[in-house]
């Protein structure tokens, strides 16, 4: 195979997009025997995203004319000094374009995902993949194709020593080590403009279905801790869910929980709860038995993929997927799949104080 320049990937989106993504550039490292440079935009799991796939450079949000704004400029000297290159687009790029130009890339230097339709049904992993499979004009002799997949491969996070060991003395200095926790992603904060239109969203859930999922499972899950994760905007709705909840054992970890903190804090949970949102996808690319919650989106385009562990997702029978909201959602649905995940996970029966686990 001819060595290429690096490739060059680019993908705006938030934790569960960023997640998605690892297996496609994954497969952009084989193909091209370099690891691409990621192209993302700021955001709460950048911290994730850099130590995952070290190969990232954060374009800020804003909306300042290249001559202002230092981080374009600081991207397209980089992309100069790389030479020409692949670049694979995975989302809208029209404000990456310009940028692309003045860096000296060429349209048949270009995959972009416009040019390569979505499937109904395709999941955005399976989706992704096949744009990484694809390459551009340029560089057929630098291109080194895989081999058909037999099965959609699953992400996978990597938690080191460092990270448990911080993990571990910030639950033991909040006494939140003694006993086995469920973690249970509510939701996130949302704007009145988003409030207004929340139905079209998956990320919120009924504060009342929360405690009433809570107080159900205290009684199953003997001794059991439920931690509340978020970020410091989603605090005055965390304590919402706190003060319906008749259980005691809650808490909210939105002043303090990090990305990368987030990924050894699965390995000691027992399990996860959450709607469909970037740490459901963290769960499951840890092997954290999960419970999803889903939205206006259909499960088959952007379920949480596991290696080994058990990924329920909490819906009703029959449903269109164009017509419904977390919403209706009953508490007792989550609950009966929680029950399921169970069986093949079993609550423990005593609770010492814990310890990572192994989900090799």
């Amino acid at each position: 195979m001819t060595t290429a320049h690096q490739p060059v990937a680019y993908r705006f989106g938030g934790m569960a997009d960023q997640i998605m993504l690892l297996p496609a550039l994954a497969r952009l490292q084989r193909s091209y025997g370099m690891s691409p440079l990621l192209i993302h935009r700021a955001g709460w799991s950048d911290e994730l995203l850099a130590e995952q796939w070290g190969e990232v450079r954060i374009l800020r949000p804003d909306r300042l004319p290249y001559w202002l704004n230092p981080s374009q400029q600081a991207l397209v000297k980089e992309l100069r000094e790389i030479g020409p290159a692949p670049a694979y687009l995975f989302g809208d790029a029209a404000r990456l374009y310009p940028l692309l130009e003045l860096a000296g890339l060429q349209a048949g230097d270009i995959i972009d995902a416009r040019h390569y339709p979505r499937g109904p049904r395709e999941h955005q992993v399976a989706y992704q993949l096949r744009l990484a499979s694809q390459c551009p004009p340029r560089w057929q002799s630098a291109f080194c194709a895989d081999a058909p997949l037999r099965e959609l491969p699953a992400p996978v996070l990597q938690v080191d020593d460092r990270q448990r060991r911080e993990c571990l003395s910030w639950l033991t200095g909040r006494q939140w080590d003694d006993r086995p926790f469920i973690l249970i992603q509510p939701g996130t904060h949302l704007t009145q403009e988003e409030e207004d239109a929340s139905a079209r969203l998956n990320c919120r859930w009924p504060e009342r279905h929360w405690a009433a999922v809570i107080d159900t499972l205290s009684v199953e899950a003997e001794g059991a801790r439920f931690l509340l994760c978020g970020t410091p905007e989603d605090l005055p709705y965390h304590r919402r869910i706190l003060d319906l909840c008749r259980y005691r054992r809650v808490a909210s970890l939105a002043e303090g929980l990090t990305a990368s903190r987030l990924l050894p804090l699965l390995e000691y949970a027992h399990s996860m709860i959450s709607v469909s949102a970037g740490p459901a996808h963290a769960a499951a690319a840890v092997n954290c038995p999960l419970v999803a919650i889903f939205g206006r989106t259909d499960p088959h385009r952007e379920r949480p993929l596991a290696r080994q562990a058990p990924v329920l997702i909490a819906t009703p029978q029959g449903l269109d997927w164009i017509r419904w909201a977390p919403g209706e959602v009953e508490p007792e649905l989550v609950v009966q799949a929680w029950r399921e995940l169970v069986r093949t996970h079993p609550w423990p029966a005593s609770h010492p104080r814990r310890r990572a686990p192994s989900r090799l």
